[in-house]
């Protein structure tokens, strides 16, 4: 099931995500622009969501090679490339299920990065890390941000790691925007009242 928000309007690279165009107005997008939209979009869940009883580069290859309609081999070796470049070049015999949390997160961003998105969105991915385990994954996150034209969306209550690796930060409170900005402005310079509160409680918890 998906969320669907027909009162505003988002765009995925220039083109509107809930509507789509008929004539010279916008209207409500039918299924298969949906599809279409969706499919230029990543996620990786707070809960990884794997399929555990299958190996890692088959939880990577199977969807691209059922969505995508690539072949079997070069679904293969994409999953391979995949989990090399994060980090999980010991892992390609492994099962989610025995595998650490660290490895789990790093296995959900190769298959989603696997389907070719232009964005990714990211739900609270250092979620139930331990310091260790965090610091593999968010090397992945700095490295996808600096090397890969890949527009990235995360949810997050790491404000150092916001600030190192994001160009532009936005303070929620209540479902609210609060403060938003350049990451040095909106650390060192908040313009709204409410984000040193903000910021001071999330690193007191």
């Amino acid at each position: 099931m998906f969320e669907t928000n027909y009162s505003s309007q988002i765009e995925v690279d220039g083109e509107p995500l809930w509507h789509m165009k008929h004539s010279d107005r916008l209207i409500s997008a039918d299924g298969q622009h949906l599809r279409r939209m969706r499919s230029k979009i990543g996620m990786v869940f707070q809960h990884f969501n794997l399929f555990s009883h299958i190996s890692a580069p088959r939880d990577v290859a199977d969807p691209v090679r059922t969505v995508l309609g690539i072949s079997v081999p070069d679904a293969t070796e994409l999953a391979r490339e995949l989990l090399v470049m994060v980090g999980l070049q010991n892992e390609l015999h492994a099962y989610p299920a025995r595998q650490l949390s660290g490895q789990q997160q790093r296995l959900a961003i190769a298959c989603a990065l696997a389907m070719r998105p232009s964005i990714m969105l990211f739900d609270e991915i250092s979620w139930a890390l331990d310091p260790e385990l965090l610091g593999g994954v968010l090397k992945v996150s700095r490295m996808l941000a600096r090397q890969h034209d890949l527009t990235m969306i995360m949810f997050t209550h790491q404000m150092f790691f916001a600030k190192d690796i994001a160009d532009r930060v936005l303070f929620f409170e209540g479902g609210c925007i609060v403060e938003q900005g350049e990451p040095d402005q909106v650390f060192g310079s908040p313009q709204n009242d409410r984000t040193p509160i903000c910021v001071n409680s999330v690193l007191e918890t």
